[in-house]
């Protein structure tokens, strides 16, 4: 398991997707957000008033995508690596949606 931290902001970009309706925070190497994300989120059957679960939301790449396409919604994210867990929750923050969306630092 990594347990890299990303506390240098060099080692991370932000990232504009959805025509910039969406921003992420993500490291500059390693996992990052790619069109599967959208498209996943784009096609996924969620519906107004749902609670969502992501296991392994990594960054939250689908997390916000989803937050963006459908409204009222409770988004929960489950994530093993630290530094993923701070990166989704600085997005939460970065994408003002942390009334709705949870990530938890856990190993399932």
């Amino acid at each position: 398991m990594n347990s890299q931290v990303f506390y240098d902001d060099n080692e991370q970009e932000e990232s504009k997707i959805l025509s910039g309706a969406v921003s992420l925070l993500q490291p500059k190497i390693g996992f990052r957000v790619g069109m599967d994300t959208v498209f996943l989120a784009a096609f996924a059957p969620i519906t107004v008033e749902q609670s969502i679960l992501d296991m392994g939301c990594g960054a939250g790449g689908v997390i916000f995508c989803l937050n963006h396409h459908v409204s009222d919604i409770t988004i929960h994210g489950i994530e093993t690596q630290k530094s993923y867990v701070d990166l989704a929750r600085r997005n939460a923050t970065l994408n003002e949606c942390e009334k709705t969306v949870t990530i938890y630092h856990q190993s399932v």
